[in-house]
Parts: structure tokens; C-alpha cells; sequence
């Protein structure tokens, strides 16, 4: 039986699970913290960003914008991840709560997918080393997503963001547009292309804008990639609510049997 770190709560699920579990962890984290880490800069220009130990405390006061769906979805690829289908009927649903416009669900498909694939490690987005072949990924992930949009221009745009190969081309703190769905997926997959997820999160922050949202969906992805073990322990383990969510997270290994329950009644 395998345990999480955590002072007082313990996540224990079946060691078999470890690998699969680590990249969950990974997600879930990932997308807590980089949620945690953007707060430092939502709203601020690029400029404004690099001074924001001197703005914290203004900012501290700022309003701060609604979620959008792609924030919340990535969770999606985990349930159920085996089923493509699932996942994506999943993610539009939820999108659909709160963001008609097909984009949010294609932005929220693309993420939620991106994640499932990963967790099910086909041969065909793995090198020979066993690491994730993205370029390849990106290109499944394109073929889910697309499906939420009707013409050749839209799905045009979602395959730009996804392929961005620098956080310069996604104008990030671009003045009246910081919340736009494909800014925060864009994040996400330039996200997946990196390799360290301190300096990934350090930069998407760094970019200003709707920053938490971005970061948060760049932290989901790569962490999924990563795993658990490449999320700073300092951000992991002073994340607030930690051991809240830690059992959330038990409740849903044991429904889904990754921990064995032995019964006890006989």
C-alpha cells in the first residue's frame, strides 16, 4: 500500500496504481497550484508582472473575473479516462453550464482529452524512451476538440493555439482580450512542451494577464505529464486547503478501486 506525503493525512492506494497515480496527482496539483502561483499576477500587463512584489498589495485588492470553463474541466480527463467519448461528452457538459460558446468547449475538450491520453500512455504518443510524443498528442487531441466547431476558420484557430511554440505569440495581457478561452488552453499546451514545471509556471505567470486561469490549465498538463514529484514540495505542501482536498481525493480512489478495502465483517 503506497501513501502521499501530508503531515496529518495520508492518500493510500494499491502500489500497482503508482505510475497512473502520480500522473493524477500530477494533474490535480498542477492545477491547484498554478491556479495559487497566477493569482500573483491576474490582470497585470507583462510589464506590470515583473513588478509585482512592489503591486502585491494593490492587487491584493483587485476584483477578480469569473472562472472559465477550460479552468475547471481538466479534472474530466481523469474520470473515466480509457473512454475518449466520455471524456469529451463530459467536458462539453460541464462547459455548457456556463460557456455557450463553442470555443469554451472545444477548449475545454482539448485539455480534458490531452489529459486522458497521457493517463493512457498508447504506444503512438510515447518515443522509444517512453516519453510523450506531444506533436503527436497535439494531433489526436485536435481531431476530439475540432468536433465542437463547425467551420474551416474556427477550427483553423483552435489548431494555431494549440501548436504556439512560444508564450510571446499568445499576447497574453493583449488589452481586452486576457480572458479568452484558446489564450488559457494555448498556455496549457506550450506548457506541455516544457520540461520543468517550476520555471513553466514562473514564466506563464510572468506573462500577466488572466494569469491563475492560464496557470492553472499550463500546471494541469504539464503536471499530468511530469507527475506528482516534479511540482515544487514548497508549493505543494503550503497549498491552503491541502488535506481538504486530499481527502476528496481518497474518496474518489476508493469509489474507483484504486485502494483495496478489505472487509472486515466477517
Amino acid at each position: 500500500m503506497a501513501t502521499s506525503s501530508d503531515t496529518d493525512f495520508k492518500l493510500l492506494y494499491d502500489s500497482e496504481y503508482e505510475p497512473l497515480i502520480q500522473r493524477v496527482l500530477g494533474t490535480i496539483y498542477g492545477q491547484c497550484v498554478g491556479d495559487a502561483i497566477g493569482l500573483l499576477t491576474e490582470f497585470l500587463t507583462k510589464s506590470e508582472a515583473k513588478k509585482a512584489a512592489e503591486l502585491v498589495w494593490d492587487v491584493n485588492g483587485q476584483w477578480l473575473a469569473p472562472n472559465g470553463a477550460v479552468m475547471r474541466t481538466s479534472i474530466l480527463g481523469i474520470h473515466r479516462y480509457q473512454d475518449l467519448d466520455v471524456v469529451a461528452k463530459n467536458a462539453i457538459a460541464m462547459a455548457k453550464v456556463t460557456h455557450a460558446d463553442p470555443r469554451c468547449q472545444a477548449s475545454a475538450v482539448a485539455v480534458s482529452v490531452a489529459i486522458a491520453l497521457m493517463l493512457q500512455r498508447n504506444q503512438k504518443h510515447l518515443d522509444k524512451k517512453g516519453h510523450y510524443n506531444i506533436k503527436e498528442l497535439i494531433h489526436d487531441v485536435y481531431e476530439c476538440a475540432s468536433k465542437c466547431l463547425k467551420t474551416d476558420e474556427q477550427k483553423a484557430e483552435l489548431k494555431k493555439y494549440l501548436k504556439r511554440k512560444s508564450l510571446k505569440e499568445l499576447h497574453l495581457d493583449e488589452a481586452g482580450k486576457i480572458g479568452y478561452t484558446y489564450k488559457s488552453m494555448g498556455s496549457g499546451f506550450w506548457a506541455l512542451k516544457q520540461d520543468n514545471f517550476r520555471t513553466a509556471i514562473q514564466n506563464v505567470t510572468m506573462e500577466g494577464g488572466d494569469a491563475d486561469t492560464n496557470a492553472c490549465v499550463a500546471g494541469a498538463l504539464l503536471g499530468c505529464k511530469l507527475g506528482m514529484s516534479a511540482i515544487p514540495t514548497s508549493w505543494r505542501d503550503k497549498l491552503r486547503h491541502k488535506q481538504w482536498l486530499d481527502r476528496i481525493i481518497q474518496r474518489y480512489f476508493d469509489m474507483v478501486g484504486w485502494r483495496k478495502v478489505e472487509d472486515n465483517t466477517s
